[in-house]
């Protein structure tokens, strides 16, 4: 930096401000970006080197939504702090002066994976795959906390210890403006990051974990080629290419072409969870037929499109197998009987057809209705469907054709879906229930709307946002804020936190949520519990199994 006027004030401020940051002594600058400036620092306290990063806030920004970023940021950082994972960036602290937020990390001694390809070009297949593992892993741990990074790109991912260990970096600070595609428009930063974003998020404004996996596929196919599939000169040209164009194939392996392929679904219902990815990456590796070209975002993908989910699965809807479960390698001669054997097989069944097609209707005329055969499902599958259908003792299932959700037998459910009446969307159902606790309250709300543009973790994000925001609730701790298993094609997350809400008769509240939402279709479900919090440990599993059953149907 320039040396300061010391006949100006103004500079001397600034200066002795840069000096120091709360107790932290300022070294010097490592680096500066489109969203912040790190300045390499020393703990005097700890007596240990630190990274700490100063966050630029978009300068056009009104008041109000500047503080709102702020508080944001300070939560997402809180928040990665909480992820204990050797690939996630450690945080040591959150600190403001003079408005500007600061964030205090560990300091990470190495390069990023940008500057390396940079330097180096392209990685080997080998020291992707290497990479890979521990940034699926990060990922997966940060999601299981509800954390979502929103810019994982190369320039975002340092590796560390000599290049032994790679590190995600700025969890939550690429979209302070209002957590969507308008954080996109820093100068100089929009081309990099729009070539890495999903394209829900360009698209819909939808972020999620699934998200996250799309933007780490496009930075792994950027370590085997150098750089993205989607980048291109201009911007509409770039994001042309997230939004419509075929996905190249990576210069890779069957297994990593499967894994890039699986991460670049553009469906993020089909898009390779974390949990699928590592076994991908640690099975025999699937081999495609070698006469068919495999373009990588048509490689099948689970249906299953969020980080490991916050409550378990209903036994109703056990979560699928993915579609490309490895198949082992074989030797050539069980190959070509294997082969054999199924030209046998097809011939067969072609020749039975043929005949068929000669055999008589029968007496009445046009024949009978033909029908398909039985198939009995194995004995334990039946058991676990008839177990499921079945509420467990004291419950009762809601089953109205549109909503189900298994209840306490002695809760009463009073239809309020005329209430929800706009001119924007139509209620489906709706229930408030009279809990039997004075002080207890549940609703059930289903709206098909016109306007509905987020999904169901960031539609709870929102709720958060506005929990912290208004001044009626009061110590408000988040304990949970996570995507769920799919469901029925809807995306689900669940929120629970506890607060303080004076106008009740038991200030001391507890809330659990649990949203469904399909944004393209205009349909979103939502269940929320709100209890006094003593009574939150004593009922802990009557309200997650709740919150499990809750499903749309019909």
């Amino acid at each position: 930096m320039a040396p300061s006027d010391p006949a100006d004030p103004t500079e001397d401020l600034t200066a002795a401000r840069r000096a120091t940051v709360g107790r932290y002594e300022l070294r010097a600058e490592l680096g500066s970006g489109g969203m912040g400036t790190v300045w390499r620092a020393f703990d005097p306290r700890l007596d240990r080197d630190v990274a700490i990063k100063e966050v630029h806030l978009p300068p056009d920004l009104p008041p109000r939504e500047r503080e709102r970023a702020r508080a944001r940021m300070v939560r997402e950082a809180r928040a990665a702090a909480r992820v204990p994972h050797p690939s996630v960036v450690t945080v040591h602290d959150v600190l403001e002066v003079d408005g500007t937020p600061f964030i205090v990390m560990e300091l990470l001694d190495g390069e990023s994976l940008r500057d390396l390809l940079h330097r180096s070009g392209p990685l080997p297949e080998r020291e992707v795959e290497r990479i890979a593992r521990p940034l699926l892993d990060a990922l997966r741990a940060a999601h299981r906390s509800g954390v979502i990074h929103r810019d994982v790109k190369p320039a975002n991912i340092m590796l560390a210890d000599g290049g032994a260990r790679p590190v995600l970096t700025d969890f939550g600070i690429a979209n302070l403006a209002d957590g969507g595609a308008t954080a996109l428009t820093g100068t100089g930063t929009i081309l990099g990051t729009a070539a890495y974003a999903a394209p829900e998020r360009l698209d819909r404004d939808e972020t999620t974990a699934a998200s996250d996996l799309w933007s780490l596929g496009a930075t792994l196919f950027a370590a085997l080629a150098g750089a993205s599939p989607f980048k291109r000169d201009s911007l509409t040209s770039t994001l042309t290419a997230v939004l419509t164009l075929p996905v190249p194939r990576p210069p890779a392996g069957a297994r990593l072409t499967a894994l890039v392929g699986g991460l670049l679904e553009r469906d993020p219902r089909r898009r390779l969870t974390s949990e699928r990815a590592l076994a991908l990456l640690d099975g025999p590796g699937p081999t495609p037929p070698p006469s068919v070209s495999l373009p990588a975002h048509s490689a099948p993908a689970p249906a299953v499109h969020a980080s490991r989910p916050s409550v378990p699965a209903s036994p109703a809807h056990p979560v699928q197998a993915p579609a490309h479960s490895p198949v082992p390698r074989r030797s050539g001669r069980p190959l070509l009987w294997t082969g054999a054997a199924a030209l046998v097989v097809a011939l067969l069944i072609m020749a039975v057809a043929m005949v068929a097609r000669l055999i008589p209707l029968g007496p009445e005329e046009g024949g009978a209705e033909p029908t398909a055969p039985a198939t009995e499902a194995p004995a334990e599958e039946a058991a676990a469907a008839e177990e499921a259908a079945e509420p467990p003792e004291g419950f009762e299932f809601l089953d109205d054709g549109v909503v189900r959700l298994l209840l306490p037998e002695d809760w009463e459910a009073e239809d309020v879906t005329d209430e929800h009446e706009s001119e924007v969307s139509t209620p489906l159902a709706a229930y408030d229930f009279a809990t039997g606790v004075e002080t207890g309250t549940a609703s059930v709300t289903a709206t098909d709307s016109e306007v509905l543009a987020l999904g169901a973790y960031d539609s709870l994000l929102r709720m958060e946002e506005i929990l912290h925001e208004n001044a009626d609730f009061t110590d408000v701790e988040s304990l949970r804020l996570s995507t769920g298993p799919p469901m029925t094609g809807y995306g689900t997350a669940v929120y629970e936190v506890t607060f303080r809400h004076e106008e009740r008769q038991v200030p001391e509240r507890w809330m659990l949520v649990r949203e469904l939402s399909d944004p393209e279709e205009g349909r979103s479900y939502r269940l929320t519990l709100n209890f006094p919090a003593e009574l939150r440990e004593e009922h802990a599993d009557d309200f997650e199994r709740m919150i499990t059953s809750f499903e749309p149907v019909g």
